[in-house]
């Protein structure tokens, strides 16, 4: 069939292995397309209650070799991907990442994974209709195209399979690794903070936290020294609790960290992980660079107010323009997440400002405010009777000349069709300007330039001529009766 046929698979390793409360898993999701080619392919996973999204990770069937961190576009809870492109044939893979709180109640969790792409059969009407597989899939969702009805193949993810399960237990040590923010500009620092403690019912020694800090960021200090000994090999980090902890009680250190260089992914992801297996997460997001410029419009069109802007491809992260402000009706940024693209519809005598903005994870980047002002005075031809005179003259009296009359400087070409219907155009520098030679008939004005920008054209005159009236007079005033005659009318 030409039409896709997605079909999506959710597994997890060794899902009938407890995982205690607090620490993190992984969901492989694995969209294949038995079918045609899928544009617009996004994935969805409606997490268990609690669970948060964390990182997530790409790759294709085509090189499974090449692996690409991707952002969450949706929220933390239900988190999506995309979009995507998804050949016939192939098939894409995520990597999913989430965290699952220390106070996730124990029990068997799982979840459902949705895919929609954009409909093949759509049309101008719904440009960006997405449609589903009907098997299990949510409510709410298009699952037959636009055009034909068909009901849409493939499948979506059948959570009543065992294959993603997660068997949640109560841990008896919990870590929670947490920054006061996560977006980073390299040479400045953070400081992690981790959190541990004891969820059993006795007091526990030994507890060893180990930390593997991640290529690009270097460890420059530590606290709480005198309760938790650091030891390390290159950036595997181990710290061991001196004392014992007490039932309940929790206990905290910090490890400053220094950005010093920015991996390919635009991100650093850090696990801590505390004896019993329990482990947390963070991600750190580099700050983007984001510049801009922009360039008018040739100046052959310069009355349509367009303009062209270039952003800087990112090295990480994903890039959008926007406007600065809300800009006048009628304006539009034509391609907002390409690097080049163009801005419409600016007014003539006004101004918008754009700016091209990079996220990466937590950080937003905006580049200097571009200003796109359209200084275009576009020439202005009005056509009337020369003088203010009526265009209609009685009897054999001189037909009245025409005059156009030009806002604006500058030389003038204007066009208006004759009496003949034949279009006659005029180049001048005189303002008004008078056509002579008047006949009968309808006269229109239909177009002006200045010889770089077309304007506005307007007016159409009726040139007519009325018979002669006559006047006549009775010498003397008289009555008519019936069946009589009157005097004779004298004309003159």
């Amino acid at each position: 069939s030409c039409l896709p046929e997605l079909v999506v698979a959710k597994s997890r390793v060794a899902p009938t292995t407890a995982i205690p409360a607090g620490s993190t898993t992984t969901y492989t999701i694995t969209v294949t397309n038995n079918g045609g080619g899928a544009e617009g392919v996004r994935i969805q996973d409606q997490l268990p209650t609690g669970f948060t999204f964390v990182s997530a990770t790409l790759s294709y069937s085509t090189n499974p070799s090449v692996v690409t961190s991707i952002n969450n576009i949706g929220t933390p809870i239900v988190p999506a991907f995309g979009s995507y492109s998804i050949p016939g044939q192939t098939s894409a893979t995520i990597q999913l990442t989430v965290n699952i709180p220390a106070t996730t109640t124990p029990g068997t969790y799982n979840n459902a994974a949705q895919v929609s792409y954009l409909d093949p059969t759509r049309t101008s009407a719904n440009p960006t209709r997405l449609v589903t597989p009907a098997s299990f899939a949510a409510s709410g969702t298009n699952t037959a195209y636009e055009v034909g009805g068909a009901t849409v193949g493939g499948t979506n993810y059948n959570p009543a399979l065992p294959n993603e399960n997660v068997v949640v237990v109560a841990p008896n040590i919990s870590i929670v690794k947490t920054v006061p923010q996560t977006c980073m500009v390299v040479g400045t620092s953070v400081d992690y903070t981790i959190t541990v403690t004891n969820q059993s019912a006795n007091a526990i020694s030994g507890i060893t936290v180990n930390d593997v800090i991640p290529t690009g960021l270097t460890v420059t200090g530590t606290s709480n020294s005198a309760t938790w000994v650091r030891s390390n090999t290159g950036n595997n980090n181990t710290f061991v609790y001196t004392g014992s902890l007490a039932a309940g009680a929790t206990s905290s250190f910090n490890i400053t960290v220094q950005a010093a260089s920015i991996p390919a992914s635009g991100n650093w992801s850090n696990t801590a992980t505390v004896t019993g297996g329990g482990s947390s997460t963070v991600l750190l997001y580099a700050a983007p660079n984001p510049a801009a410029t922009a360039s008018a419009s040739p100046s052959n069109a310069c009355s349509d107010g367009t303009f062209y802007v270039n952003g800087n491809t990112p090295a990480f992260g994903t890039g959008r323009w926007e406007f600065v402000t809300a800009p006048p009706a009628g304006v539009v940024i034509t391609n907002p997440t390409q690097t080049n693209t163009a801005v419409t519809g600016v007014p003539s005598g006004s101004s918008v400002q754009v700016r091209w903005v990079i996220t990466n994870g937590t950080c937003v980047s905006n580049s200097t405010a571009v200003t796109l002002t359209n200084n275009t005075v576009l020439p202005i031809a009005v056509m009337s009777v020369e003088g203010g005179a009526s265009p209609t003259v009685c009897g054999n009296a001189t037909l009245p000349n025409l005059a156009i009359n030009f806002t604006g400087i500058g030389t003038k070409t204007f066009r208006y069709t004759n009496p003949a219907g034949l279009v006659v155009e005029i180049v001048t520098t005189n303002n008004p300007y008078i056509i002579t030679g008047i006949v009968e008939g309808v006269y229109s004005l239909n177009y002006v330039n200045n010889g770089t920008c077309i304007g506005t054209a307007s007016g159409t005159v009726v040139i007519a001529r009325s018979a002669a009236t006559v006047a006549g007079t009775i010498a003397t005033a008289q009555s008519i009766c019936y069946n009589t005659s009157p005097a004779t009318l004298t004309l003159s």
